[in-house]
């Protein structure tokens, strides 16, 4: 039978028929298919698809933009000053727009007090991830890149950063320069290769939002293992 290993599992790559990892884990041999990031459904359809049933259309004005956390991870400092000095530039640099505010299983209970004690009576939306329901969850955070004119997103992850890349939004990449190891890598590539911003932008209010790339591979990558013969 045929096996395709998908992440870098620790075994050498010759113990599978194929494997398909990010570059930044540096694995080698003539049967791996390296990836910018991780595999991921996020293309037109499946943004259209969330975004159609939604209902942040009708409780959102103007353009909204949306904050992706992940948490902490033994690449990043995840701390609860740093997040709370994203908050606070946030609330300083906007316009008053809402911020739709994601959140991912990682991401610490704390983050709801910071967000309440630093952006009270500012316009936002919380999606937080509840562990009780996670179709739910998975489902307002698919609507929140949707509708979303902005991304920022914590660089502690590399699912949350290649679905923010992969919607066709502009997107910061936040803490990059916090990142250690093969996360760093990936940061600087992204940045380096102009698929995302490093940092918040000086001024976050009005002006014409500059683009970044998009990136999405997971098509490319089954027609390519389809062509190869790994599958089908």
């Amino acid at each position: 039978p045929k096996t395709v290993q998908i992440l870098d599992c620790g075994l050498s790559p010759g113990h599978f028929t194929g494997v398909i990892a990010p570059r930044h884990d540096r694995l080698q041999g003539e049967n791996v298919v390296a990836t910018v990031g991780s595999l991921n459904p996020v293309d037109e359809f499946w943004l259209a698809n969330g975004a159609e049933g939604s209902q942040f259309p009708s409780s959102i004005d103007g353009r909204p933009e949306l904050l992706l956390l992940g948490g902490p991870s033994r690449h990043v400092d995840f701390s609860r000053t740093w997040v709370r000095s994203i908050l606070s530039r946030l609330r300083v640099e906007r316009a008053g727009e809402t911020l739709i505010i994601a959140e991912s299983p990682r991401t610490p209970t704390w983050v709801e007090e910071e967000i309440s004690d630093v952006l009270g009576g500012f316009p936002v939306v919380r999606v937080p991830w509840l562990k009780e329901s996670p179709e739910q969850s998975a489902e307002g955070y698919r609507a929140a890149l949707a509708c979303a004119h902005r991304i920022f997103v914590t660089a502690d992850s590399v699912n949350l950063v290649s679905e923010a890349c992969a919607s066709g939004k502009p997107v910061h990449l936040l803490g990059a320069a916090r990142t250690k190891g093969k996360l760093a890598r990936f940061s600087r590539y992204l940045v380096r290769e102009k698929y995302a911003f490093e940092g918040l932008p000086g001024t976050l209010a009005g002006g014409t939002v500059p683009q970044t790339r998009c990136l999405r591979e997971t098509q490319a990558v089954a027609e390519g293992l389809i062509e190869s013969g790994l599958l089908g």
